[in-house]
């Protein structure tokens, strides 16, 4: 006789970069998702079959048309997260820092429009001292700007040179 287990939840697992500028910016989304306006990284959701990496890569050409090609695994959530949209889920953000080419530097330049219907996001440059006050939606989300605030401060985050 095989014995059911109860729901247990799922495990969500994020994948998002801090795209960073020569400028000393790094790359904000605003999105609107489940009749929720949200201010996050660029990323998403890892599909099953990749790794964390290739989720990122993925996202990065679906969301921008940027071709990612390298980022350094910068930083990992060390806390229970619910999600925010299923009580029964758990959520898991896997971050990477990633080096803007020349070509996303120059794009998102324009006033930032704040998607109001689901399905929609737009992106913005932000700059380093406005990061400081920036209120991310997620606490993961917050959890990892506040440790890459710190890093760069102590001076371990290497900004790309100008182009």
């Amino acid at each position: 006789m095989q014995v059911e287990k109860p729901d247990e939840g799922l495990l969500i697992i994020r994948v998002y970069g801090f795209l960073i500028s020569s400028r000393r910016e790094i790359l904000i989304a605003h999105e609107h998702h489940f009749d929720m306006p949200m201010v996050k990284l660029p990323g998403g959701g890892l599909q099953f079959g990749e790794g964390p990496a290739d989720t990122l890569r993925r996202e990065l050409m679906e969301e921008l048309s940027f071709e990612m090609q390298s980022g350094l695994q910068f930083h990992t959530t060390d806390f229970f997260a619910r999600s925010a949209f299923n009580r029964n889920h758990q959520v898991l953000g896997v971050y990477y820092i990633v080096e803007a080419d020349s070509h996303l530097e120059n794009r998102f330049r324009s006033p930032l429009t704040h998607p109001a219907v689901n399905g929609e996001f737009d992106f913005c440059w932000v700059g380093l001292e406005e990061l400081k006050s920036l209120e991310l939606t997620f606490p993961a989300d917050r959890q990892a700007l506040q440790k890459f605030l710190e890093e760069v401060d102590q001076g371990l985050i290497r900004w790309p040179e100008k182009n």
